[in-house]
């Protein structure tokens, strides 16, 4: 019984790398600039932080609002 639970782990842990390794070594696509920031000026989204510098998002649309929490995390712990 121990013997088929080890066996079986073994080859589940293999199966998972070799899934992993396939996964991080494929291709990523080309990185568009001009199209990325052309795709941003789109959103339709206003950040406000308060004098503790929490933000408030509000955007006309979900993916507006989601769009700005992302610049908003990215403006405070992307400072280096």
């Amino acid at each position: 019984m121990i013997k088929r639970i080890t066996i079986g782990s073994g080859m589940a842990v293999a199966l998972a790398s070799c899934l992993v390794a396939v996964i991080a070594w494929s291709p990523l696509p080309d990185f568009n600039a001009d199209a990325a920031i052309k795709a941003a000026q789109s959103y339709d989204v206003e950040v406000i932080r308060d004098e503790y510098g929490v933000p408030h998002i509000f955007g006309a649309r979900d993916q507006d609002v989601a769009f700005g929490l992302g610049y908003a995390i990215w403006k405070t712990i992307g400072k280096p």
